[in-house]
């Protein structure tokens, strides 16, 4: 018995070292499996009170990816952790700017995972919380624009034209605004977004990458924030950075409607079929959309939504195979499932309308709008004398 007992011990030792090790590795595993549960992401306004003698910090941020790049499917177990270098007055911003960061937690993941086939568990970075809740009265109408990383020009230009509705009242009037920003790896231009959220308090943005393929992203993150954070507004319009539009038009639709329930309003499109072709832009594989007709579908450039459905449709999106093309993923494949009701109103449009006062005095969207364009629209219909043959 002694002669194997050496051996014996000498395997129970390099075990124990082994388990030891891994257990320092994977702490928070460990943690989890006993109840106590750790973050994986920073406290930011602990960061900043404990980094006085540092000129910078590091910014620890987790995000389980979807498209990582444009070329990359979906998979929402992918997972990246880096650090990110920040100056530690940005650090400071970022505090004042998230007055309460709800931060995903592991056991959030952790419990998703079991339950939805499309969780979407990205940490808001920036959270404009008293959008919605400092005023309490409710009110008609909230605007959300996807817009690019990048795009400050856009963003300048809709807030002094016809966004203005509702910046003029520095959003607690009844048209309120912001901004659906993904997240950079970019320093430079991370830090100028803070920036400007200091500034405008009317960007929301959460860490998955901001590119073309995670449109679908950022419009489950406006499910997800205005369920979370915005119960007291009647409709939200989802609309792109790229569009101008005519809020007063808008108005005058939804105050029809104020007694309506579960609908969504935009330009529809029924019976339209996936691209095959790899190519090009909108391919669709039969992997993400084995059907031959998609449902009845809302175009993304712009549509409205009774406050209703959205909570509705952010639920349903978790247990809803991911499709890339936003707008038919939400409002077409999501609410069908959901059983929103989607209507067709001509006064919306995905396409180009010609950059004029007099295209715009009876419509409510127009696409592919440039920042110059918008400031000669805004102008033109502000003229009393504005004279149109349609009218």
């Amino acid at each position: 018995m002694r002669k194997y007992m050496c051996p014996f011990l000498v395997i129970l030792g390099i075990n124990i070292v082994i388990c030891v090790l891994y257990m320092q590795k994977h702490v928070h595993v460990v943690d989890f499996l006993g109840g106590q549960i750790r973050p994986n992401t920073v406290n930011i306004q602990s960061l900043t009170e404990s980094s006085t003698e540092s000129s910078e910090v590091s910014l620890l941020v987790t995000r389980r990816s979807g498209f990582q790049e444009e070329d990359k499917q979906y998979s929402s177990q992918f997972q990246t952790t880096e650090n990110l270098k920040l100056p530690l007055d940005s650090v400071s911003k970022i505090s004042k700017t998230l007055e309460n960061p709800n931060f995903t937690k592991i056991e959030d993941f952790a419990r998703n995972k079991v339950t939805q086939i499309n969780a979407h568990p990205y940490t808001f970075l920036i959270n404009p919380v008293g959008l919605c809740s400092q005023t309490k009265t409710p009110f008609d109408l909230l605007v959300l624009i996807s817009s690019g990383i990048t795009n400050y020009e856009q963003r300048s230009a809709i807030r002094s034209t016809w966004g203005s509705e509702a910046t003029v009242f520095n959003n607690s009037g009844n048209v309120r605004l912001a901004f659906l920003l993904g997240y950079t790896t970019d320093q430079t231009i991370q830090d100028k977004v803070f920036q400007e959220a200091q500034i405008h308090s009317d960007i929301v943005q959460e860490n998955f990458l901001d590119t073309y393929r995670n449109l679908t992203l950022k419009s489950v993150m406006l499910l997800k924030w205005v369920s979370e954070f915005c119960h007291n507004v009647h409709f939200v319009m989802k609309t792109d950075d790229d569009m101008y539009i005519n809020i007063q038009n808008l108005l005058k639709m939804v105050s029809k409607l104020l007694n309506r329930s579960n609908i969504m309003i935009g330009y529809l499109f029924s019976k339209a079929t996936p691209d095959r072709k790899k190519e090009n832009k909108w391919y669709v594989p039969k992997s993400e959309f084995p059907g031959g007709v998609y449902p009845n579908y809302l175009s993304g450039t712009g549509y409205v939504m009774t406050h209703d459905v959205i909570p509705k449709l952010y639920q349903t999106c978790l247990n809803t195979k991911f499709l890339a093309m936003e707008d038919i993923f939400v409002t077409g494949i999501v609410a069908s499932k959901a059983k929103v009701a989607r209507i067709h109103n001509s006064q919306f449009s995905f396409l180009r309308r010609n950059p004029s006062g007099c295209a715009f005095v009876n419509a409510i969207s127009g696409h592919h709008v440039t920042v110059k364009e918008m400031k000669k629209i805004w102008e033109e219909l502000k003229q009393s004398s504005l004279r149109c043959k349609s009218q």
